[in-house]
């Protein structure tokens, strides 16, 4: 069974498990297992998919088993995850079932911490493994957009006979120029299929090849692993984290849609960590937003002055008077239109749109310990200049200069504040933000921490009109995964935060 055939079924099984066709999902994952060797990178999201759709076809022995299997046999990253799903099928907790793992002296241990890699090693790394793989996927890009634009010019020509031959042989008449347009639209949806199965073939495989390899790379213990797409039920936990971070939690905020891929998880020492490429929508009505945002909108300086508090109410109150009366016309066309059994467009009139909250790496660690109070740092955005920041707690002004230019922080605690954001915390923040120019986003609540840095593109997807042998989106991709990692070290190691908590 070849590499296209392996992916081909995978997908077939991952949609079956995703739409709850169990039966076909563990037909297809078994038939996987038995063809592929152990040894293969993707012997693990094969078991993973077949534990899961044992689990979810209620044959919870088989589930048991496989679960144990991966426990016992697969690295820290894939244990840990076999760990988890054995503690949701037993009721077992997961505190209780990783202590275990730690006080097995047989198994390996994942408390090492991640050597941090230089810029310069991870360039010649990159020259090293990944060029040769660039540059045969640069040598198929170009294939994939000669083809591309010779499709294009048959369809031009292809429409101008057919329009020749009506104009000149069936209907003589002056139409050359409708028929050759006609035969334009209606070609055009055949060509733009055949342009996305151009870039989506000669890309394949590639996106986690890359990742695959980047992880590798900066992950000396063997103790961060990948998945290119995760489950249902571990979305609802990214969208749950994502809640939980409190980043976005505005009322037009709160997401009801999360798509991820990319997924990097495992133990970074003896903290979990989960990190991936997500997009987060709401989904609301246009009352909705403008009513919601009205709410949150208060001027930051003078709100005080009870003079600058009048006016605003007094503005206030007749926005919303003026939106009562836009959504009464409406219910009276409405009914109008009813009476005279008109049809009327009321789906277009009320219709949801979506609003995009985040599109970027997100990434989360667990600590065994929670904080004793929240921080969040934020970029110094219009938007958070207008809207009230208070539910955040109360501003924070550290002793760097660059760090108070770049962000506003706030948090619950000035003391606690400056114990976790260390010297070295702010320095690796304010280095990335430098070279990155990228909007970050931090929280600290309940033991964990949130990072989420927005992009408005995918990283390393195939592109027919850019060149692969681009380095800049090698480069953002590691140094987003190094921050994140050494801000997490940075806190294993600082005990001032886990003293306080203890004190």
């Amino acid at each position: 069974m070849n590499q296209q055939e392996i992916q081909g079924l995978f997908i077939k099984g991952d949609r079956a498990l995703q739409t709850g066709d169990y039966a076909q999902a563990i037909e297809l994952f078994e038939q996987l297992s038995r063809e592929i060797d152990v040894s293969s990178p993707h012997y693990f999201h094969i078991q993973r998919g077949l534990a899961k759709a044992y689990y979810q076809n209620q044959a919870i022995d088989k589930a048991i088993a496989l679960c144990t299997e991966i426990i016992a046999n697969s690295s820290s990253g894939n244990r840990l995850w076999g760990e988890q799903l054995l503690a949701t099928i037993t009721g077992e907790s997961i505190a209780e079932k990783i202590t275990d793992t730690e006080s097995d002296p047989n198994k390996k241990q994942a408390s090492k911490p991640i050597k941090l890699k230089s810029l310069t090693e991870f360039k010649n790394y990159c020259r090293a493994n990944l060029l040769p793989q660039l540059k045969e996927l640069e040598h198929k890009r170009i294939q994939a957009l000669i083809s591309i634009i010779i499709s294009g010019i048959i369809c031009i020509l292809l429409s101008g006979a057919i329009s020749y031959w009506l104009t000149f042989f069936l209907i003589p008449k002056d139409s050359f120029s409708i028929f050759f347009l006609m035969g334009l639209v209606c070609l055009f949806p055949v060509w733009l299929i055949f342009c996305r199965s151009c870039i989506q073939v000669y890309g394949l495989g590639f996106k986690r090849k890359i990742i695959e390899k980047i992880v590798n790379f900066i992950d000396s213990n063997n103790t961060l692993d990948y998945a290119s797409h995760l489950f249902l039920l571990d979305q609802h936990h990214t969208e749950a984290c994502f809640r939980h971070s409190q980043l976005f939690n505005k009322n037009t905020e709160i997401p009801n849609f999360l798509e991820q891929e990319d997924c990097i998880y495992g133990k970074v020492g003896d903290t979990d960590i989960f990190f991936a490429e997500i997009l987060v929508e709401r989904t609301s009505s246009l009352k909705e937003r403008f009513t919601a945002n009205l709410s949150d909108l208060s001027p930051k300086i003078g709100s005080n002055n009870p003079v600058i508090r009048t006016c605003w109410q007094t503005f206030s109150l007749i926005l919303n008077t003026i939106l009562y009366l836009i959504v009464l016309v409406i219910k009276l066309e409405q009914t109008e239109s009813i009476r005279q059994k008109k049809p009327y467009p009321s789906e277009l009139t009320y219709k949801p749109s979506k609003t995009k909250i985040f599109r970027g790496l997100f990434f989360v660690a667990k600590f065994p310990k929670k904080f004793e109070s929240r921080i969040f740092i934020l970029p110094k955005t219009f938007t958070n200049k207008i809207y009230k920041q208070s539910w955040r707690g109360q501003t924070i002004r550290l002793e760097d200069p660059e760090l108070n230019q770049m962000f506003d922080i706030y948090g619950d605690s000035q003391l606690e504040s400056r114990f976790i954001l260390s010297t070295s915390l702010m320095n690796r923040l304010v280095n990335f933000q430098k070279k990155a120019n990228r909007k970050v986003h931090i929280s600290f609540v309940d033991g964990h921490v949130c990072i989420a840095i927005r992009y408005h593109h995918n990283l390393f997807e195939p592109k027919i009109f850019t060149s692969m042998l681009s380095f800049a989106p090698l480069r953002e991709y590691f140094e987003s995964l190094q921050l994140m990692i050494g801000i997490v070290q940075d806190l294993n190691l600082n005990q001032k935060i886990w003293q306080t908590e203890n004190g």
